[in-house]
Parts: C-alpha cells; structure tokens; sequence
C-alpha cells in the first residue's frame, strides 16, 4: 500500500475510506503512511526520499550493480544499474542527506554466500580482472562527479567478510594460492 501511494499519489482517493494508519502493524509504517496522506493532502507530492528525511533519516545507502538485469522478478530486485543510481542520488542529495553507494561489483546480489563476478569480467585472468577493477571504480565515481552527486561515503564491495569476485584463482609472487 504505501508502494502504491508512493508511485501513484491518486491512489489515496482510492483507498482512502479502506486503508487508514491503525491498518498498519508497525509505528513505522503508520508513521509514514500518515506524512503521505497529509503531504497528498497539501496538495504536495509524496516521495519516499523526502518523507524518510522529513522523519529523521539522515544517511541513503544505495547499491549499485554492474550490469544489472532489468527484470525486477527474474533479478530478486537487483535493478539498480549506473543511470538509475544516478538519478535517485540527484534526489538524495536534494533534500540535503548524506549518499553512501554501495558498488556490489557484481551483476546480482553480493552476499557472503554469493560473490559472483559480473558476467562481462568471468573469463579474466587475475591482472586484467585488477585492471577491469579499477577502472570500474575510477569511471564509475568519475561518472557521479560529473553528474554533482559524489557519494559522501563508498563502500567497496557488499557483505565481503568471505572475499568477493568469486572464481578466480591467484598464485602470489611470494607462493601459495589465493582462491576468489
């Protein structure tokens, strides 16, 4: 419902006499979904950035995929490409809270069971995938800059504790092995 509201503010003359704030389970969600109600009702648009803001949040950590399928179903949600970041750092930064991007390196969800490479680095070896890594980040961050919405914060890979860009094999110059 508040979803709803949030992309179709015409929607509260619909559900308004069905859905009120006692609907919702949690203070949170009663919380917001009663600023969309008087915002809609003030005639102003209701936008999820600059409710949560308006209610005391301060810090947005958007993730960011390399390649990302834009099928919302098929990728479990894992849509947010470089041009849509972009845009919804534009409107982080409007309302004057701080942007943390999350750069997952990945395709998909990076977790600490899955850290699968995206699919255009899979047959790099280890000093092209160093290389395709870094200019990654430089071209990425290079491309917020230009646009005026530097991150404040970056975080460098997602849930990482285990490593990250699964499938790679290294033998360091000093011996051993390090698998990816």
């Amino acid at each position: 419902v508040l979803g709803g509201l949030l992309l179709d503010n015409d929607a509260s003359d619909r559900i308004g006499d069905v859905v009120g704030d006692a609907d919702f389970y949690s203070d949170a969600h009663r919380l917001i979904h009663s600023h969309i109600i008087r915002l809609i009702a003030d005639g102003k648009p209701a936008d999820a950035i600059r409710i949560l803001r308006d209610n005391g949040c301060n810090l947005f950590r958007v993730r960011l995929f390399v390649n990302p399928d834009p099928d919302f179903d098929k990728n479990y949600g894992a849509t947010q490409g470089l041009e849509y970041v972009v845009a919804l750092a534009k409107r982080i930064k409007a309302t004057g809270a701080t942007f943390l991007l999350d750069i997952h390196y990945s395709d998909t969800w990076a977790d600490p069971g899955s850290q699968a490479k995206p699919a255009a680095w899979a047959g790099q070896d280890w000093t092209t995938l160093q290389s395709t890594v870094r200019s990654y980040t430089r071209d990425t961050l290079a491309h917020f800059r230009d646009a005026g919405v530097m991150p404040e914060m970056v975080q460098v890979g997602n849930e990482t504790t285990n490593g990250m860009l699964y499938g790679t094999t290294v033998v360091p110059p000093t011996g051993g092995q390090v698998v990816y």
